[in-house]
């Protein structure tokens, strides 16, 4: 059909016919409920992406904090 006519018709099928099709169909319904649902989603989200950015900075800080003690050591050395 393809080499024939160029392409591939796309046909609408009534519902799911196999269990990867009902999977997928679920997960976009759990995703829609959730989003349309949650009237926190959007505080949860951005509680949780502030806490990463302070722990990801919380990190940094220690690492410069080892770093400068390591240079410390090595001119103590000198």
């Amino acid at each position: 059909m393809c080499e024939k006519e160029g392409f591939i018709e796309r046909y609408y099928t009534d519902g799911p016919k196999d269990r990867v099709d009902e999977t997928i169909r679920d997960m976009k319904d759990y995703t829609r409920s959730l989003v349309v649902e949650e009237m926190n989603l959007g505080n949860l989200i951005e509680n949780a992406v502030k806490e990463m950015a302070a722990q990801e900075a919380k990190e940094e800080d220690e690492d410069i904090e080892e770093d400068l003690s390591l240079e410390e050591i090595e001119a103590l050395r000198d």
